[in-house]
């Protein structure tokens, strides 16, 4: 069985493809830099990860697909899962040996058309999930902190909504679960990390808290204690709108 390492990038997954047809070689999978590979391997060849490979596969996959399509083939990317780089290589080796003007994107008898619009679509409703369950905690430094851990690397694509609506105030949104996040401030966004011990529901510590902040804390978890009907409580209904991996990241669910 013949595989391609390559630096796990999306640059690097492009100029993968580069090689494949350069080489007129397919690898049947695509290893991480230090992922060790099955016994049945037999070859491994490794990309070099090159901006202008990148470019023209990107440009031609472009000239194949609609708008709709390239961002499923982004989406499916950034649902950071071991398959997808696979099958993200395949369902574009398929679109260019297509005939010329046909697209692939609608053939969803093809299971690697069809993983990889369930995929995006999985990707795309976990953004729209935490636009809208996503908390931030002003901190005594006057910036508002959010701490998530999403199933997928979605933490680009939710920036805009935040540009947009907190362009006036400096604020981190953070993953947890793959240690980074972006730091904006006067319309500048840069990309950081934590150090040091943090907690895994990513609640700051009451000496990082502004004073308000404590205040309207303790208020909200009131308000939704008096607001909560015990007797008529459903929880299978509450964690299918409110999925529970998303609890400990909530100060209300605190």
């Amino acid at each position: 069985m013949l595989a391609f390492r390559y630096d796990t990038t999306f640059e690097g997954l492009l100029s993968a493809v580069f090689d494949a047809y350069s080489r007129k070689k397919f690898p049947e999978l695509l290893l991480a830099p230090e992922e060790i590979p099955p016994l049945t391997t037999t070859e491994i060849h490794t990309v070099a990860t090159s901006r202008s490979k990148a470019d023209r596969v990107f440009t031609g996959l472009c000239k194949r697909l609609t708008r709709e399509g390239k961002n499923t083939v982004l989406l499916t990317f950034l649902a950071d899962e071991a398959e997808t780089p696979t099958l993200i290589f395949r369902y574009i080796c398929k679109q260019f040996n297509a005939p010329q003007g046909v697209s692939i994107e609608g053939d969803f008898f093809d299971k690697d058309v069809l993983a990889i619009d369930r995929t995006a679509k999985r990707v795309n409703a976990e953004v729209c999930h935490l636009l809208g369950f996503a908390r931030f905690q002003k901190t005594a430094e006057d910036i508002y902190f959010s701490a998530i851990a999403p199933r997928h690397n979605i933490l680009s694509l939710m920036l805009p909504h935040f540009i947009d609506r907190f362009s006036g105030h400096p604020w981190i949104l953070y993953d947890l679960r793959r240690s980074f996040g972006f730091y904006h401030k006067d319309g500048k966004i840069s990309e950081m990390s934590l150090t040091g011990e943090f907690p895994d529901s990513g609640m700051l510590p009451d000496h990082l808290l502004a004073e308000d902040e404590k205040i309207f804390q303790t208020i909200w978890r009131q308000y939704l204690r008096a607001a909560t009907i015990m007797e008529r409580a459903n929880l299978r209904l509450q964690a299918r709108c409110l999925p529970r991996r998303f609890w400990p990241h909530m100060i209300e669910m605190q």
